[in-house]
């Protein structure tokens, strides 16, 4: 046993050394090709959580502007109005299990297929927070709703 937990942990540091440091970056940008980023999506439907906002939106407008119809999950309607460009958003509180059931239940009754879907919500809250349904918040915002909304993306993606 010991012996197997030694060759799992070297192995994995030396497979983080090489592929995760500056010498892993630059052995793999020989084989970027700029190409690969022009990608057009037209037809797509992608769902981005924590869109209204940061990384979130920074990913939802690229891919907007590669033709995706991207839908935005924000908890907050104000800044998901202010967000919205050629995006449209919904508003969905994840942090409630009741919102993100409604969310899945009225997306996939529109019988659209989802083709991408980043789970992106997140917040870092120092006191602990209990939901109405009463799970932990951190834990009902990330681990949980994260595995809600991906059960959808499997029964509704298209291969």
């Amino acid at each position: 046993m010991f012996l197997q937990k030694a060759w799992r942990t070297a192995a994995f540091g030396v497979y983080g050394f090489t592929q995760f440091t500056k010498s892993g970056f630059i052995e793999h940008s020989k084989k970027f090709k700029e190409e690969d980023m022009q990608i057009q999506m037209e037809g797509k439907n992608c769902i981005v959580t924590g869109a209204n906002s940061g990384i979130g939106y920074a990913t939802a407008e690229g891919l907007a502007s590669r033709g995706a119809t991207v839908y935005m999950i924000c908890r907050n309607k104000e800044r998901g109005e202010a967000a919205q460009s050629q995006i449209q958003y919904v508003i969905c509180d994840l942090s409630s299990v009741k919102d993100i059931r409604t969310f899945v239940s009225h997306f996939s009754s529109n019988d659209k297929p989802i083709h991408v879907l980043v789970n992106n919500a997140g917040i870092l809250e120092n006191n602990r927070v209990i939901t109405p349904e009463g799970s932990v918040f951190l834990i009902q915002l990330k681990p949980l709703d994260n595995c809600i909304i991906t059960d959808i993306h499997h029964l509704c993606v298209q291969i």
